[in-house]
């Protein structure tokens, strides 16, 4: 290890875990994610998520909202589109079928959210971040947003987000253990979740 290589390996181990975390670790198991999932090379990826209220500062205290969505690829900024990797997932949206159908997945499954969980259905409005970082699509609740699974993942995706986990009722229900599903001991919103990605898959091959 030399120059600044080991200079960024001294600081490193110096950092406390939060910031090692936003520093190092969560790009470098993305980047291994994206690996791994592009090793197999997926006919459809699902990336499930529970998505937090961004006001909700450190998450000290639950909040009122509670809103689906789904991301898909595009909303690309100018470094997304440096280097050779950039340019060619670029190439890969303009010339497959990756960006149609993850929009129709995505599609299908913020509606399953929606019917399974009752999440209220996300408008560009309803967060910063949809205002500032991300494309509306041509359906309701997806949004083209530049995450790296989504800009990186080489099939049809959807990056499911179906419900905030800090919302002051979601929170109660996810924390129980009361029902059992072959033989696993969850509760009742992490089925409804499962039935509506299911649900969606069924649904996206049928058509």
């Amino acid at each position: 290890m030399r120059g600044n290589g080991k200079t960024k390996y001294n600081k490193l181990k110096k950092e406390d875990e939060k910031t090692f975390f936003w520093d190092f670790f969560r790009d470098h198991e993305l980047a291994n994610r994206v690996k791994v999932i592009n090793k197999h090379k997926p006919d459809l990826t699902i990336i499930i998520h529970y998505n937090v209220d961004e006001k909700n500062t450190d998450w000290v205290r639950p909040t009122d909202k509670n809103f689906c969505m789904a991301f898909v690829p595009g909303g690309m900024n100018a470094d997304a589109l440096k280097g050779i990797t950039g340019k060619t997932n670029v190439l890969r949206l303009l010339l497959t079928d990756d960006f149609p159908l993850s929009e129709k997945i995505s599609d299908l499954a913020v509606k399953e959210f929606s019917k399974q969980l009752g999440t209220q259905v996300a408008k560009k409005t309803d967060a910063d971040y949809l205002k500032d970082n991300c494309i509306s699509s041509s359906k309701q609740g997806v949004f083209c947003r530049n995450l790296a699974l989504c800009r990186l993942v080489k099939s049809p995706l959807v990056y499911g987000e179906c419900l905030y986990q800090d919302n002051k009722n979601e929170y109660l229900e996810l924390s129980t253990a009361d029902k059992s599903y072959y033989g696993i001991t969850t509760n009742s919103r992490v089925k409804a979740v499962s039935d509506a990605y299911f649900n969606a898959i069924m649904q996206f091959y049928k058509k």
